[in-house]
């Protein structure tokens, strides 16, 4: 009985990488198009994937040295001037996704 599970199991990492392989190819892949869209430098959305506090990107954000420029057209999105690689890990680590823009905020008062 070992023999044959022992023949199952190497047939099994013969035949791939697996389910969870797939989905780690798959979510790489995923993210391509995000570099191409994001702009290594000039005015960026910062727009958060996951429920967290109102200011959590401001903090953040800021911390890593973006200029804010003001709110975002999306619930809890913020608009900042900086460099794509200031924002990269930050951004990554707190669940936000960095996307470009062409947004101003020319003539409009605002708060934070």
């Amino acid at each position: 009985m070992r023999i044959n599970e022992q023949k199952r199991r190497e047939a099994r990492a013969a035949d791939g990488p697996g389910r969870w392989g797939l989905l780690v190819h798959m979510g790489l892949l995923a993210l391509v198009p995000l570099l191409m869209v994001v702009p290594t430098q000039g005015k960026m959305l910062i727009v958060p994937l996951a429920s967290s506090a109102p200011g959590a990107s401001l903090v953040w954000a800021s911390r890593a040295g973006a200029l804010l420029m003001g709110p975002g057209p999306l619930p809890g999105s913020v608009l900042v001037d900086a460099t794509a690689g200031q924002l990269w890990l930050p951004a990554l680590s707190n669940g936000a996704v960095l996307l470009r823009s062409n947004a101003t905020t020319c003539g409009k008062s605002v708060e934070f």
